[in-house]
């Protein structure tokens, strides 16, 4: 659920969600110590992507500059680079072949 947040100079801020699970619940407070911020980036799903396919990881990001450079899979008869196409839509590319799925 969406966090909110109100200031109040004299309290300082107050964080916390609308309950729409339960008509008898309104607002929650969220402590700041509970509060974590989340990103991903095309640089983590890189690492992700090298590290569950035992790649070893090659970080460039290519001259197009939606497109990085994940590593070399190898298998019995070639080699090709396994890269990720980032433009709104996430693209893994082996050997030229996309495979599309929503971010």
């Amino acid at each position: 659920m969406p966090v909110h947040v109100l200031t109040d100079k004299a309290r300082g801020p107050e964080a916390f969600i609308v309950c729409d699970k339960r008509s008898d619940i309104n607002r929650v407070q969220v402590s700041a110590e509970r509060l974590v911020q989340w990103q991903c980036t095309a640089d983590a799903v890189c690492g992700f992507i090298a590290d569950n396919l035992a790649l070893r990881r090659s970080g460039k990001r290519s001259a197009e500059a939606d497109l990085w450079e994940i590593g070399v899979a190898s298998g019995d008869k070639r080699s090709q680079m396994v890269c990720l196409k980032a433009d709104g839509v996430l693209s893994l590319i082996a050997g030229g072949m996309p495979c599309r799925w929503r971010t």
